[in-house]
């Protein structure tokens, strides 16, 4: 298998607002930011216990590559099978308003890992990418094998693409009128940057080097 895989991770409450004010301005998403996020902490953390409870992990950053179990028999029963009465929802009914399970980078990294070699992703952070963003297109063609010839090459054109900025939600009536963002509750903040401490702590371990500066 010759298949190669580009990973760019934005900080995960920086990617939690962002997601929640896209899908706020694009009309996906009609909860308060609060009951929102809290309602995405608390699915994980259900998740997270369920995955303990029906496969043998602990802690709540359980994953089920953390276990014997077969993977694919237990997503399909984690995420496409409707919860029992009585029994928590463990995501949000549309993946697409998954602001906080999304963003939780080690346990999907681990299912990737499972099945392709690590050598055949480049993982970077968005942050890191905005601030060089020629040189990390450079690299990403390297890594997709595009000779290095021709990267040199292509330069000028890798240079002038990384200038441009889309953004589909900035203009919200072709005037250049940017649109209103929905306010965001600090207390709650403070609440997503506290549970994504641990996850973090699990991705860096993965990937042997830390990303941001929690």
């Amino acid at each position: 298998q010759n298949i190669r895989f580009l990973v760019l991770l934005r900080e995960p409450v920086s990617r939690c607002v962002s997601s929640y004010q896209f899908k706020v301005q694009t009309k996906r998403e009609h909860r308060p930011f609060a009951q929102a996020m809290r309602e995405g902490m608390r699915q994980h953390r259900d998740l997270a216990a369920r995955i303990s409870t029906d496969f043998g992990a602990t802690g709540e950053t359980a994953c089920v590559e953390d276990t014997e179990a077969d993977a694919e028999a237990a997503y399909l029963g984690l995420y496409f099978t409707p919860p029992t009465p009585g029994q928590p929802r463990l995501h949000e009914p549309v993946l697409f308003n998954e602001h906080v399970g999304k963003s939780v980078y080690h346990m999907q990294l681990r299912r990737w890992f499972a099945r392709f070699p690590r050598e055949s992703f480049y993982i970077s952070t968005l942050e890191d990418f905005a601030k060089d963003n020629a040189s990390h297109m450079s690299k990403m063609m390297t890594h997709l094998g595009v000779p290095p010839e021709q990267v040199e090459t292509l330069g000028p054109q890798i240079e002038a693409v990384t200038q441009k900025r889309w953004n589909v939600t900035e203009k919200s009536n072709g005037e250049g009128e940017k649109k209103e963002e929905a306010p965001l509750d600090p207390e709650v903040l403070q609440e997503l940057r506290v549970f994504f401490m641990e996850h973090n702590e699990c991705l860096y371990q993965l990937l042997g080097r830390r990303l941001w500066s929690d």
